[in-house]
């Protein structure tokens, strides 16, 4: 029975090389077809995407001025358009989060290690800040009645230190904040009394179930890249991870609530170059089933910061590789149809 299964997986592998093979070989992409399209190609540094509600344009950071700054896609005519000017986005502060009615859009703001969660208003490009603490605090996510916004924060590293004088704790957490009082309350609590760093957490990546109800975060150990994909309600209890999500991060919740994509850290045993970072789709009744997630971008190409489209039937994404069927060797955006059959490589590869 083992030698069976060892034979079987043998074959896959092997009729997925010799695919990989021919593509490489005729020089084509294996993109070349109806079930992508590539938004830009402009070779301009751009990441952490987020999709309009109504569904016309698509938000993201680009350094199109040569400095991080927001910016908005239409997505029937591809025009770019710079919302912020020079108000210190930081680019590492994940992806801009729209407002419910559309109007708005919030972001981290401030140089690394000192963020503000921001909000901007498109119709002026005016900026507030929402926070303003000692603390960094960035990845914004806001709720679906458009009262309330999570995002992540390190305060509670300065109780760390208390603690452990002259130790970097580094200890990330989640809070929801009222928009309307300034208040916010932590959700998440990272830090422990124990001595061993490995038990010091990180929670990050918050983002809001379409019925208010849950927030999907990912939870890792401090000093480790990507980490798991948990659930929770929204004061932080009932907390469950998602099957197969480990070396994951960047989950987004489908517009029915049904789904979630995220990016997942990928390994090869070919050494670190050919390490990859690939979008998977999971049900959020995996929970119970334990079943696995489905993988929908290239294999060996890098895919990350997904972002559902509001009838859930398409998923916008960056990529960039090397290779020759990758999709770009720049992080350009695309945007995939996320329900469309196309088996190649999505059956041979499925964790």
């Amino acid at each position: 029975m083992m030698f069976k299964e060892s034979r079987k997986n043998t074959f896959k592998v092997l009729l997925a090389s010799i695919a990989l093979s021919l593509v490489f070989l005729s020089g084509c992409s294996y993109f070349e077809n109806d079930n992508v399209q590539k938004l830009t190609e402009d070779s301009i540094s751009k990441g952490h995407l987020a999709w309009s509600p109504n569904g016309e344009s698509l938000a993201f950071i680009g350094t199109f001025s040569g400095k991080p700054e927001i910016h908005i896609m239409s997505l029937e005519g591809l025009s770019v358009r710079q919302i912020t000017d020079n108000e210190d986005v930081n680019g590492l502060g994940g992806a801009p989060s729209w407002s419910p009615d559309g109007s708005q859009l919030a972001f981290a703001v401030g140089p690394q290690g000192s963020r503000d969660i921001a909000i901007v208003n498109l119709s002026n490009s005016s900026v507030r800040r929402l926070t303003y603490s000692s603390a960094d605090e960035f990845d914004p996510s806001w709720s679906p009645d458009g009262e309330s916004i999570v995002f992540v924060s390190d305060r509670d590293s300065r109780v760390c230190v208390v603690y452990f004088p002259g130790e970097s704790c580094d200890v990330l957490d989640i809070f929801l904040l009222s928009i309307a009082e300034g208040r916010s309350k932590q959700l998440t609590f990272g830090f422990t009394t124990f001595k061993d760093p490995s038990e010091w957490q990180k929670n990050l990546s918050p983002d809001w179930s379409p019925d208010g109800e849950k927030i999907v975060f990912t939870k890792g150990v401090i000093g480790s890249g990507y980490g798991e994909i948990y659930v929770m309600d929204i004061d932080g209890s009932s907390v469950l991870s998602l099957p197969f999500s480990g070396n994951g991060d960047n989950a987004k919740w489908s517009p029915d609530g049904k789904r979630v994509a995220f990016e997942k850290w990928r390994y090869s045993q070919f050494g670190p170059k050919y390490n990859t970072v690939r979008i998977y789709v999971t049900e959020i009744n995996n929970i119970a089933s334990n079943s696995k997630p489905r993988l929908v971008t290239e294999w060996d190409c890098n895919g990350y910061s997904p972002t559902w489209s509001p009838d859930g039937k398409k998923i916008a994404f960056i990529s960039e590789g090397e290779w020759t069927y990758c999709l770009s060797e720049e992080p350009e955006i695309f945007i995939m149809e996320i329900d469309k059959e196309d088996d190649r490589f999505s059956n041979w590869i499925d964790s």
